[in-house]
């Protein structure tokens, strides 16, 4: 249980074609193995190279032959800094967000933080943070509210 999202032409983080765990699923075996986490970048699926290849790729590769086990490896952006982002009233920055306190909302089984999906190509995220904000990310609060322990609901 996890999904992928990213590759070429899809990108999940401007300026990366990268495959990305974009979700694990609740008590399923990854998040019961709790090495891969949501964020972390795919490099190599059982000894081959998905870097620039097209998401449909790494999928087909995802699903191994009978009695073989699956072996990724992996970069994981490790986050050294908190960010504060501005914007004003109105404006979007071209995130998706995922997570949450209701069932079903948590991104991550067991945290029900609020975390950054995805990343618009060309919005104001992109474009003025420099690549400082990834899929993954926790958001910590919006405008001095915190956003620890809400529904993903009150979070947008």
């Amino acid at each position: 249980g996890f999904t992928i999202g990213g590759g070429a032409g899809q990108r999940q983080v401007p300026d990366d074609s990268g495959i990305f765990v974009t979700s694990v699923t609740a008590n399923g075996p990854v998040h019961k193995d709790q090495r891969l986490r949501i964020g972390d970048k795919i490099v190599e699926i059982n000894n081959t190279e998905v870097i620039d290849e097209l998401l449909s790729q790494a999928q087909s590769l995802l699903v191994p032959n009978k009695d073989q086990k699956l072996c990724l490896v992996v970069h994981r952006q490790v986050p050294d800094e908190d960010l504060v982002i501005l914007k004003t009233s109105g404006a979007k920055l071209g995130i998706t967000i995922g997570g949450g306190t209701e069932k079903g909302e948590q991104v991550i089984p067991g945290d029900s933080s609020i975390y950054v999906q995805s990343i618009a190509w060309n919005s104001k995220a992109a474009l003025d943070e420099d690549g400082r904000i990834l899929p993954g990310d926790k958001i910590l609060e919006i405008n001095g509210k915190s956003l620890r322990r809400v529904r993903h609901f009150d979070a947008k």
